[in-house]
């Protein structure tokens, strides 16, 4: 009867503390932090290991995230950065609470996650806008680049999969008033999009829309038409009223003239340079990598040798996901690191929850053009709460509150 007892109030605290974590994803590095160790923990002390690991070992996506890292841990033998490897394999535990939300939250209640999150973005909506319109200021944003919390890149990815969340709610909502309130949010979170810096966002999310779009009405033309309608409605508002939409443009548009003139010195000059790099390294380790951390310095290295190439010499990292995985891991890890979307896609879900796994899967793989997403907090964190929200309704289970 006791140990009964404690496993409600454990099921309770559990889901009290994954509302709080999805609450804070967009708000609070420290909250990201306290509430994923406090699921963890929660979920230790609530036993029931043997059903526990009898669905992880069924749970293919965990299986794919386990190969993924184990072979992180291998590539230790070859790297000469074996501390600062493991530092960096380390970072992975915020993958952990998905897998406490898949064995611990009732499926019934999973919309309540959605809208704990939601929640959040409104709040960091309302703190973005009034740092657009100057009302007041906060340590990160800037009324040119209004992310409360967060690298402006990240911020767009939060923003760009909100809105396809918003769209599924949307289009599958029956209630009028829900879709008319749900609607005055995407207008607002589609228009933030493009004020912030951050232009992978903006792409992210018009590239996945059109997935969206293909998947359901299976016509390419028909998906890349209403994409493009759609998208085009979006963007006359920013276009007309937001400088930073425009200036973002133009110096894209710039930096692209600039390397086409030898010029690495740009956001995007930098960019290509770092494949310029990749593919140097992948000379000598293109199929099992040259290691977490040693890619980094062999990557200075370079860039220290090759004047047009001095200014990606500060890069911490690739600022592409793929870059970043295949120097330091090689094929292996790249082809690895793809299984585990690949195995999250074949999570059987409703038409409602499918648009919503689309909208994230391809959301990221579009991001990590731009930036290793998957070694961010907030992105990581992210990543890891959808994770767990497609593993919670692909499940066969369902637990009682």
């Amino acid at each position: 009867m006791k140990l009964d007892y404690f496993r409600y109030r454990m099921d309770r605290t559990i889901y009290y503390t994954a509302l709080l974590y999805s609450f804070f994803l967009p708000l609070s590095r420290a909250g990201i932090v306290l509430f994923s160790a406090l699921l963890i923990l929660f979920s230790i002390l609530e036993g029931n290991w043997e059903e526990k690991w009898h669905r992880l070992r069924n749970c293919k996506v965990f299986l794919a995230l386990g190969l993924f890292l184990i072979y992180n841990l291998i590539s230790l033998i070859w790297t000469d950065e074996v501390v600062e490897g493991l530092k960096y394999i380390a970072k992975y535990w915020y993958f952990l609470p998905m897998f406490v939300l898949y064995l611990s939250f009732p499926k019934e209640k999973s919309s309540h996650l959605l809208l704990s999150f939601i929640l959040g973005m409104v709040v960091s909506e309302i703190i973005s806008y009034g740092i657009l319109f100057q009302f007041w200021t906060t340590r990160h944003g800037t009324p040119d680049d209004p992310t409360p919390f967060m690298n402006h890149l990240d911020y767009g990815l939060f923003l760009a999969f909100t809105a396809l969340l918003l769209l599924s709610q949307i289009i599958y909502s029956k209630e009028r008033r829900e879709k008319m309130i749900t609607s005055l949010f995407f207008l607002t979170v589609t228009g933030n999009l493009f004020v912030v810096g951050g232009r992978i966002g903006q792409l992210a999310f018009f590239v996945s829309l059109i997935v969206v779009l293909l998947y359901f009405t299976r016509s390419f033309w028909k998906s890349l038409l209403l994409g493009i309608v759609i998208a085009g409605g979006i963007l006359i508002l920013p276009m007309q009223l937001s400088d930073t939409f425009k200036n973002r443009i133009q110096t894209g548009i710039s930096d692209i003239e600039r390397v086409l003139n030898g010029d690495y010195n740009s956001s995007w000059g930098m960019r290509v340079g770092a494949w310029e790099v990749a593919g140097e390294i992948l000379k000598n380790h293109y199929l099992i990598g040259a290691g977490n951390e040693d890619n980094i310095q062999i990557l200075k290295k370079i860039t220290s040798e090759k004047e047009y190439l001095k200014p990606l010499n500060w890069y911490g990292h690739f600022h592409n996901q793929y870059l970043q995985t295949i120097t330091a891991l090689g094929i292996v890890g790249l082809i690895l690191l793809l299984n585990i979307f690949f195995q999250l896609a074949k999570v059987p879900l409703s038409d409602r929850d499918r648009f919503i796994q689309l909208s994230f899967i391809s959301i990221f793989l579009v991001g990590f053009i731009a930036e290793p997403f998957l070694h961010k907090q907030f992105s990581m964190a992210l990543w890891t709460f959808v994770g767990g929200y497609i593993l919670i309704q692909g499940g066969s289970y369902g637990r009682s509150s």
